[in-house]
């Protein structure tokens, strides 16, 4: 009897430990989480630097002081992708007119801004340059020339989660706006007074940095790459005197000079989402904590400001 008590005893211990082994056993299979993470909407953002040069060709920056609309908008959101569309864009500011000493309001309007089509999880901020101008007894301004814009430097980064559960983070980025590298060109019959003027009108001219956030989603043992493009294009504004002429006859326009500038456009930022970790395959595996806070599993390896 003692003897069928053992082996009674010994084959329910067995039992609890093989029920204990299964349950290991299950625990370190790979396990399907199955979530549907809907990816980021596609966005473009519209912000304006405007400019006012007054009358004795001062220049300064009025975009906190200037009324600024878009028509349909000036921000954009995909559901998730972007198409591709245009705006209008329009600033006003009202100054004190040196000479009748009253109130003026000028505006100066950007026709058929181009939003380009954008996928899910891209991200672009125009920052297009409006330079309102006071008017003179015998100056007009116009924008002659805008070149395509181009990536001028571009940088990368990621974020890294190397846990079984995926997260949402934010992070912030640099971008740019404004006027940078200012050329200003003189023809033959500008005066001193005319030359003077263009001088300080391009000294006005500014490039400034700001920050921007975004958003983004890493999944599980996986790594988002992050790519920030800083987009420029090349504007030249050109200068012309009016002159009278014979009664009867329209005033002439004689050109006395043109400032070139590089203006940020843009930043675009685009995010490669689910990149596997190297030995794990992606949504799966073991690692320890949520990836958020202090928790050694945060990610890192972002090269942008944070």
């Amino acid at each position: 009897m003692k003897r069928v008590k053992f082996s009674n005893g010994y084959s329910a211990l067995f039992a609890f430990v093989m029920v204990a082994l299964a349950t290991i056993f299950t625990a370190c299979e790979k396990e399907e989480f199955n979530v549907n993470v809907k990816p980021a909407n596609a966005k473009a953002v519209i912000t304006p630097m405007v400019y006012f040069t007054a009358q004795d060709g001062q220049t300064s920056v009025v975009t906190d002081q200037a009324n600024i609309t878009g028509t349909p908008g000036l921000e954009f959101v995909g559901n998730p992708n972007l198409a591709k569309s245009t705006a209008s864009i329009t600033a006003s500011y009202t100054y004190q007119d040196a000479v009748t000493e009253t109130s003026n309001t000028i505006t100066g309007t950007i026709s058929n801004f181009e939003i380009p089509a954008l996928q899910a999880g891209q991200f672009v901020a125009y920052t297009p340059n409006i330079i309102l101008t006071a008017p003179a007894s015998n100056l007009v301004t116009s924008t002659s020339t805008d070149t395509e814009e181009a990536v001028v430097d571009t940088e990368n980064g990621y974020i890294e989660n190397n846990t079984n559960l995926y997260w949402t983070t934010t992070r912030t980025f640099k971008a740019r706006k404004g006027a940078a590298n200012p050329v200003v060109t003189y023809t033959l019959v500008a005066t001193e007074k005319e030359q003077a003027f263009l001088n300080k009108v391009a000294e006005g001219l500014t490039m400034v940095e700001y920050t921007k956030s975004q958003e983004f989603t890493v999944m599980a043992m996986s790594r988002t790459n992050i790519k920030i493009e800083h987009k420029a294009k090349k504007v030249t504004v050109t200068y012309t005197r009016k002159e009278d002429t014979a009664v009867g006859r329209a005033a002439s326009e004689v050109k006395i000079g043109t400032i070139s500038y590089d203006e940020y456009s843009g930043v675009k930022v685009t995010a490669t989402e689910n990149v596997g970790l190297d030995g794990h395959s992606l949504g799966h595996g073991h690692g320890h904590g949520d990836g958020h806070g202090t928790d050694a599993n945060a990610g890192g390896g972002i090269t942008m400001a944070d």
